[in-house]
């Protein structure tokens, strides 16, 4: 007999397309997977970013009060040391919190709003025009370096390359215990000289006579300057009135210290800071996350 509900029965369906069908569901499910875990990660990351960020902060402002205070007891020395800046200041708390923090100098470089043209002109990307563009624009004296940037002929190359010898704090005194050699090239001191000043910096154990303690390599007054090189190096007499030319803008102590801090959270590195201080007044002149 014919089979009259056979034109009515679906077909059977292929191996390949149940194969097929298998395949597609498969691969949404992993997308789906794959989509739930990426939005998994991103919210632990936020979480975690969001944690570092809420306890950081008040981390390192703990740690510019710190600094105040150490200023603030340092005051009866009437110099700083290279050593005594740079070493870490670290500090544990529970729960895996803490801070760290070192110093560097605003007075170890030259400031834009007292600097003379001479010694403006020798900053590297500087030439003569631009030295005195810069002591002739109306916006000196400058509020912050990067204006500098804005003196009619100045490029960002130019500016990159001595922005970090130069700032607008400060009287314009040079630290010679903590400037750099590049700095005390600019104020026109020789080779042989520059390196008298970094072999006392390096080896000279102090006043108390003893190494690895805060005094080491430190000249303790400028008039203490000439007469501690002259035991320790044979100066011709043109390096010794090089020195003498610029004494009147040497000094032995940083009154414009920037805090460097390094955070901890959960036992992990947190977010760093920088921040400029006026310790006399105890005021943040400046306040940046690295």
């Amino acid at each position: 007999m014919r089979n009259i509900l056979k034109p009515y029965l679906s077909p059977r369906p292929e191996a390949g397309s149940i194969l097929a069908i298998t395949v597609w569901a498969l691969t949404v499910l992993s997308i789906l997977a794959l989509s739930a875990a990426k939005m998994a990660s991103t919210q632990i990351k936020f979480s975690s970013f969001y944690v570092r960020m809420n306890s950081s902060l008040p981390l390192a402002e703990a740690a510019a009060r710190d600094s105040f205070s150490e200023r603030k007891a340092d005051e009866t020395k009437d110099y700083d040391s290279w050593k005594e800046l740079t070493e870490e200041r670290k500090f544990d708390f529970e729960g895996g919190l803490g801070y760290s923090y070192s110093y560097s100098d605003e007075g170890s470089r030259i400031n834009l709003n007292t600097v003379s043209a001479a010694i403006l002109g020798r900053l590297a990307g500087l030439n003569e025009e631009l030295a005195q563009a810069i002591l002739k624009s109306p916006r000196r004296p400058f509020k912050a370096k990067e204006e500098v940037s804005l003196v009619e002929g100045m490029t960002g190359e130019n500016f990159e390359q001595f922005k970090d010898l130069i700032t607008v704090y400060g009287d314009g005194k040079i630290n010679i215990n903590s400037a750099p050699e590049e700095i005390l090239s600019v104020l026109g001191l020789g080779p042989n000289l520059i390196a008298a000043i970094v072999t006392y910096r390096e080896q000279n154990p102090g006043e108390d006579g003893q190494v690895d303690t805060a005094d080491d390599g430190a000249f303790v007054s400028p008039g203490s300057i000439l007469p501690e090189l002259r035991k320790t190096t044979m100066l011709s007499v043109e390096e010794e009135e090089q020195l003498l030319s610029v004494m009147g803008i040497l000094t032995v102590k940083s009154d414009y210290p920037t805090v460097n801090i390094s955070t901890q959270v959960n036992f992990k590195p947190g977010n760093n800071y920088s921040a400029l201080i006026y310790p006399k007044e105890r005021k943040i002149l400046s306040w940046q996350e690295q």
